[in-house]
């Protein structure tokens, strides 16, 4: 009689998704850290359009960027900085492959170039870690909601939005702008906004909210939040959590079962 559903002790459990979770954050972790040692001590490469200056970045600049992302952007315009450390990356809204990087074409691959949307790019490890914090903590939530019930606030961030499209769109040269309409690439670059975020009303990570609060001239109320969040400390976990709910108040009378299915039948 064959047994179902028992397993013999000479077999390997299977792998639930929790376990294939786990083992790729693993994987993904060690090929981190094997490309920042292998590109601690690379040159900068640079893949700008024509009339675009790349940065002038100190050796010390320079480290400190791949040390967090283990390599430094082809399309990086400047470098905002927090306390004299480098905190935001401002990036070039097109991506594209250095010329001597260049291999065949893979299926799947993007190709030489690539739309961009993320403007800024938060690489300050110690205020990264305590963003990370403050999202642990619910705290992307929080601000959705509080956002979501600030009819000034809402406004703010949606000219916010609107404004990061247009800038991200006015930051390209003219070639490359007539590039990006040939490929039909509007909507990803021009028509979304905070690091490609398509509502205003969401509010999704707070790294991006920051790093665009740092970096950009007009900015989300969610960015300052973040900062007011942060000089608070509430990225700790001894910290207070407060959140105020706004309560619906329905005036309409309540209506029992027998009256509900006859507003069924005469709706």
């Amino acid at each position: 009689m064959a047994e179902f559903g028992v397993q013999k002790p000479w077999e390997q459990p299977p792998k639930t998704n929790a376990s294939k979770s786990r083992s790729r954050t693993k994987r993904q972790r060690k090929q981190k850290a094997l490309r920042i040692e292998a590109g601690t001590n690379l040159p900068l490469v640079w893949a700008l359009p024509d009339g675009v200056a790349p940065p002038e970045l100190s050796e010390d600049v320079a480290a400190v960027i791949r040390a967090r992302l283990g390599f430094v952007p082809t399309n990086l315009l400047r470098v905002h900085t927090i306390e004299q450390r480098p905190a935001v990356l401002e990036l070039y809204p097109l991506k594209r492959q250095p010329v001597e990087e260049r291999a065949p074409r893979r299926r799947g691959a993007s190709g030489p170039v690539q739309p961009w949307p993320t403007t800024y790019w938060f690489v300050d490890e110690l205020l990264s870690a305590r963003i990370a914090a403050l999202e642990a903590r619910g705290w992307v939530g929080r601000l959705e909601r509080r956002l979501n019930g600030d009819e000034n606030a809402l406004r703010a961030a949606e000219a916010a939005h609107i404004n990061a499209g247009l800038e991200r769109w006015a930051a390209l040269t003219e070639t490359d702008r007539q590039l990006a309409e040939e490929r039909g690439w509007q909507k990803a670059l021009r028509d979304v906004g905070i690091a490609g975020i398509k509502s205003a009303r969401k509010v999704k990570c707070l790294h991006a909210q920051y790093a665009h609060f740092i970096g950009a001239a007009v900015v989300s109320p969610v960015g300052r939040w973040i900062a007011e969040l942060l000089d608070d400390g509430m990225d700790s976990k001894e910290a207070l959590v407060e959140e105020c709910v706004v309560a619906v108040i329905d005036d309409a009378p309540k209506l029992g079962g027998r009256d509900r299915a006859h507003k069924r039948g005469t709706g």
